[in-house]
């Protein structure tokens, strides 16, 4: 019998649930509904996580393979209030251990793996955090959501382009061709109309005009360019107050995990790497294509959970 463990990364637009076996290869993988109670419910949240877990096991041969663990890694970890719960379900349905943590912890285990010992971890998709480790301690830096305060996400740069424009209506400032042509793309006559994007449509679809943005970017549109340039300040600001809490002086990495920060990100990226440049940081960034649920292998791994 070949020994496997479910990896679950649950962000605000989806859910990946993957079978990993003790070497590191994933053999099965499924994709879901959103994991993250900040954009969903969280018995809707929950409700794609069991049912993803059902459908993958499903999937594999159990007279070849065997599951000894679950490992989650959640957006909205800290809002959760069924955690205990949910383990002490799937302990009892699936005989297996079950461990949940925060989608951050993952992220920066993708980027550790076996080779580092301490980092940070920006996180930047849909929402942003920035989370990192060293020797004996831990910080997390934002993840506390659109509604209170959210700085270089995909939401954020959506969000920030929209209050541009609505100061520059009430100030009397002419809409520049970018701000016309993202009104035109709503479908929206008056800047009033808004409020219908941001009441009636969910955190995820809001983020997902960013698209716009970056497309533009690519086209050579500099206010585009400086709306994105300006996120990734934020990420770097943010990162810099997670290396002075933990005291990262020597023998740290920084990853960057998250569609915002890794897809067609040249001017967020710009903007990050300013931010390090005048702080004096330089140590390696690490932007790989490493699947970040592969974190949830690493994590059972560091801590010898498997």
């Amino acid at each position: 019998m070949i020994n496997y463990l479910i990896g679950i990364d649950g962000g605000g637009t989806k859910t990946e649930i993957v079978a990993i076996t003790y070497d590191g290869t994933i053999f099965e993988k499924i994709i879901t509904g959103p994991g993250s109670a900040a954009v969903v419910s969280e018995n809707e949240a929950w409700n794609y996580i069991e049912n993803g877990i059902q459908e993958i096991v499903q999937k594999i041969d159990k007279e070849k393979y065997h599951l000894t663990t679950i490992q989650m890694g959640l957006s909205a970890y800290s809002i959760l209030e069924e955690k205990e719960t949910i383990i002490k379900k799937l302990k009892k349905h699936y005989d297996v251990n079950v461990y949940i943590d925060s989608d951050t912890v993952i992220a920066l285990h993708s980027i550790l793996k076996n080779e580092y010992k301490q980092g940070v971890v920006v996180v930047a998709g849909t929402g942003v955090a920035v989370y990192g480790e060293n020797q004996t301690s831990s910080v997390l830096i934002g993840g506390y959501g659109h509604i209170i305060r959210e700085l270089g996400s995909s939401y954020a740069a959506v969000h920030h382009f929209a209050l541009k424009i609505i100061d520059n209506i009430e100030d009397g400032i002419k809409l520049s061709p970018l701000e016309e042509k993202f009104l035109n793309l709503l479908k929206e006559n008056k800047i009033k109309d808004l409020k219908h994007l941001f009441y009636f449509h969910s955190k995820t679809t809001i983020a997902s005009f960013v698209t716009f943005l970056k497309n533009e970017s690519l086209k050579g549109d500099l206010e585009a360019k400086g709306i994105l340039k300006q996120e990734g300040i934020y990420l770097g600001i943010q990162t810099i107050k997670a290396i002075k809490k933990l005291n990262l002086t020597t023998d740290f990495v920084i990853g960057l995990r998250g569609g915002f920060v890794q897809k067609s990100s040249e001017d967020i990226k710009l903007g990050f790497n300013e931010v390090m440049k005048q702080n004096n940081i330089t140590a390696l960034v690490i932007d790989d294509d490493t699947d970040p649920v592969m974190g949830c292998y690493y994590l059972l791994k560091n801590q010898k959970r498997i």
